[in-house]
């Protein structure tokens, strides 16, 4: 990613080569969303949850979706006009669709028509889920998934949701029972039913996001010009400390790079003149990001530390007892404008 944005420095911003750059990128941050999901999966927690509008998510999958597939396979979607907005994590929600839409393909001897329909519902009492409980009255979001297969008899509705159940000899069973899983995180309802010309229909129910939530918004950080000229750069990737000083050096930044939190220490105890911003990583072997962190600001308690982890901010300030001397976040993989970005927030705060 840090690599692209670089070549994308010196290409025509327009044209064909643009457009290739544009769905490398494109490509590049789906696999990442889709690698800190399953990062998240491992860990146990819980991905950040904003106000999502399902049509646009579906709009946006619609394309890989149709690259997954490659068969005769018709997509027939249909959105709400005004339709209502869900709290949700957009990763999870494209992880749902797309195990459906395999699923679907599959059942369909890879063909035949999928249709997803998104459109705003209302409860008027406190309904029943057989997977996911009680759920209260109110307004909801429903998505369907439709294909025209074989579909599925009554004993395998009920066990499909079940983990490693699978109707496929290669099968895994996997697929099913993380949607089901989602779905619950997302305090959401499931079912599943046979068309009305055989086939299968899923429908998941999502509760519409509070008013609340929505007049929530993110302070607004002030632009400013960075007037930065020495940054220290400690990670222990080597790859990461090339293409990251790269995109510094680009940006007119003088680099010095560690490859540890012992290193980085050393570094800014020998140095005179004292560093602008340390772009620290979190995840480091040895001295951990949070020791290096302390460490640096006994040495020099005016120091400006930009952290940087694969993982999310929520659960990387859990390593931090106090944000002391931290100034800011920046998610890997990022890109030179994201990277300048978060430098520039930065020193307009500092």
């Amino acid at each position: 990613t840090g690599s692209l944005s670089l070549l994308c420095r010196h290409l025509p911003q327009e044209g064909e080569t643009a457009v290739h750059c544009d769905r490398i990128g494109s490509s590049a941050r789906k696999l990442s969303d889709l690698t800190n999901q399953l990062l998240a999966v491992a860990r146990g927690v819980q991905s950040e949850s904003l106000p999502l509008d399902l049509g646009e998510v579906i709009r946006e999958t619609l394309p890989l979706l149709e690259g997954l597939v490659r068969s005769t396979v018709r997509f027939e979607i249909h959105v709400d006009e005004e339709l209502w907005p869900v709290v949700g994590d957009e990763v999870q929600i494209t992880q749902i669709l797309m195990n459906l839409s395999l699923n679907a393909w599959e059942a369909m001897g890879r063909n035949g028509t999928l249709r997803i329909r998104v459109e705003n519902v209302h409860r008027d009492e406190e309904w029943a889920c057989r997977r996911t409980g009680l759920h209260p009255s109110g307004d909801y979001v429903r998505l369907t998934v439709a294909d025209d297969g074989e579909g599925m008899d009554a004993k395998t509705r009920q066990r499909v949701f079940d983990p490693f159940f699978s109707t496929k000899s290669s099968g895994r069973g996997l697929g099913l029972a993380a949607v089901l899983g989602i779905v619950r995180r997302h305090s959401g309802a499931i079912s599943i039913d046979q068309g009305e010309d055989d086939g299968t229909v899923i429908t998941i129910d999502l509760p519409r996001c509070p008013a609340d939530i929505l007049e929530l918004t993110p302070d607004n950080w002030e632009d400013g010009s960075s007037e930065i000229r020495h940054v220290l750069l400690v990670d222990d990737e080597e790859v990461v400390r090339d293409v990251t000083g790269s995109m510094l050096m680009t940006l007119g930044f003088i680099v010095v790079t560690a490859r540890d939190g012992a290193e980085a220490v050393e570094t800014v105890r020998d140095r005179k003149r004292g560093f602008d911003l340390v772009l620290l990583d979190v995840q480091m072997p040895g001295m951990s990001g949070a020791e290096t962190a302390d460490a640096i600001r006994e040495i020099d308690p005016q120091a400006r530390i930009l952290l940087s982890s694969g993982h999310t901010e929520s659960l990387v300030k859990e390593q931090f007892r106090t944000e002391k001397g931290v100034a800011g976040f920046l998610q890997k993989p990022y890109t030179l404008e994201e990277l300048e970005a978060a430098i520039d927030a930065v020193l307009s705060h500092s």
